[in-house]
């Protein structure tokens, strides 16, 4: 797990190439995995999520390097100005989204994303190898802890959604 992070990051950074003028939106800060890396490019990092506990624990543990707000992408706009932010970091954010959630979700994107922004998103799919049986395991004990859970979807959806925002995909 901890190398497939570290995989993830570095990927992030070689993608999104930040520098000290890039204002980024992290969607989803969890525990700030994805902060703590981009810190070292860029002096504030922007970052919304659904759990207040996880927005204050980033504001502790980041100061004012940190910038978050409570906002559920689901369904809600954030709080942002269009054309706010020159890059996106998502990661596994998508895969607990309904399909008409990662619909608004790519819609607020577009909003607030500067004309030739970037956006780093990384979501289980069917070309990640043993994806089927990974989201099996993490359904049951999921299911077993009261904890959410993951829609899984055929990567050809996120593409569809992606399209109809004029998104453009480019790989690594």
């Amino acid at each position: 797990v901890e190398y497939r992070r570290e995989k993830q990051f570095r990927l992030m950074i070689s993608y999104l190439k930040p520098s000290q003028e890039d204002k980024i939106l992290c969607v989803g800060v969890g525990s700030g995995r994805e902060i703590e890396v981009l810190n070292n490019y860029v002096y504030k990092i922007y970052g919304v999520d659904i759990s207040q506990g996880f927005l204050d624990y980033c504001n502790n543990r980041y100061g004012d390097r940190f910038e978050g707000y409570l906002c559920n992408l689901e369904q809600d706009k954030t709080i942002y100005d269009s054309n706010s932010f020159d890059k996106v970091v998502c990661l596994n954010v998508l895969p607990y989204f309904s399909k008409s959630g990662v619909h608004n979700f790519f819609c607020e994107m577009s909003r607030i994303m500067k004309k030739g922004g970037l956006m780093f998103l990384f979501t289980l799919n069917a070309k990640f190898p043993y994806a089927e049986a990974l989201q099996k395991q993490i359904f049951k004990q999921r299911l077993k802890d009261s904890r959410a859970i993951y829609f899984y979807r055929p990567l050809s959806d996120y593409i569809n959604i992606l399209s109809k925002y004029d998104f453009i995909i480019s790989d690594l």
